[in-house]
């Protein structure tokens, strides 16, 4: 245990492993080599907290919150799906797919984002493999919201208590959205998942690694060589939860929208069947 090492307990290093994701803080701090065992020891999204995300959803969004984001993982005449990630603030959707075969041009998946996008969402494209090139440019030349995901880009963010740093941009987002499921911080956890088992399979794949203070999370790449086959389903709701408003930030516009929408709305007036016979009689 750390107690055990009088050249390294001191409170400014104990403070800052209080501050590292388990397992290494039971690790490091108390010893404890038992912890990570139902799961894989480095695992980035604990199955528990998946698993009481999908128990919190119901199947309606909250009311008065507006579509914030969407995450597409683009397949395009793949054998794969194209997968939609649809956000209302924490609040997801059922994941929506579409089979490969049935977009063989980037325009056609350009044009299914669009008949599902509400609210003037953010939509956020997966670039890294090639194919959502395409979309992503369509959707940019005709003014949508959209945001071109590469995995491998640089990250300057880090951790919460600015501990760790992260290798690339897809360390980054699955580790926010580990932050954002974490049942202990402050008021507990408001993220809602759909009951998705592919989805669960899909966001507990992924393992982490320190290396130089900076979080490696399993690259796509490697995790295709390992299950078989891609997590799209995981991917298509990290990305849509890295972009777009969240209400910690934004709910008073959402108040405010909704407000102007009203005032603006055009007025109708109701009249009781004496009314509107009078109203007939006069003129």
């Amino acid at each position: 245990m750390l107690k055990d090492n009088p050249f390294r307990d001191t409170p400014e290093y104990r403070a800052k492993l209080q501050m590292t994701p388990e397992p290494l803080r039971s690790q490091l701090i108390y010893g404890d080599f038992s912890v990570g065992q139902v799961d894989r020891a480095f695992q980035v999204i604990p199955t528990a907290w998946i698993k009481a995300a999908q128990a919190r959803w119901k199947s309606t969004p909250p009311p008065g919150v507006p579509m914030c984001a969407m995450g597409v993982d683009v397949a395009q005449g793949g054998e794969d799906c194209n997968v939609m990630a649809v956000r209302y603030d924490g609040w997801f959707a059922p994941l929506i797919e579409i089979e490969g075969e049935m977009t063989p041009l980037g325009t056609d998946i350009a044009g299914w984002i669009v008949s599902k996008r509400r609210d003037n969402a953010k939509v956020v494209v997966d670039c890294g493999g090639g194919y959502g090139s395409v979309p992503y440019t369509t959707l940019k030349d005709n003014d949508i919201d959209v945001v071109a995901y590469k995995g491998s880009q640089k990250s300057v963010r880090k951790t919460q208590g600015n501990v760790l740093g992260f290798a690339n941009l897809r360390s980054e987002i699955y580790w926010r959205f580990r932050e954002a499921l974490d049942p202990a911080q402050p008021g507990g956890s408001e993220i809602m998942l759909p009951p998705d088992q592919g989805l669960v399979a899909d966001l507990t794949a992924p393992e982490y690694k320190v290396t130089s203070g900076r979080i490696q999370i399993t690259t796509k790449e490697d995790l295709v060589k390992k299950l078989g086959r891609s997590t799209d389903r995981g991917d298509a709701v990290v990305m849509c939860y890295s972009q777009g408003p969240h209400a910690v930030t934004d709910a008073i516009n959402w108040g405010r929208d909704a407000l102007v929408s009203n005032m603006t709305r055009t007025p109708r007036v109701l009249l009781g069947h004496p009314e509107m016979k009078r109203y007939s009689t006069r003129h």
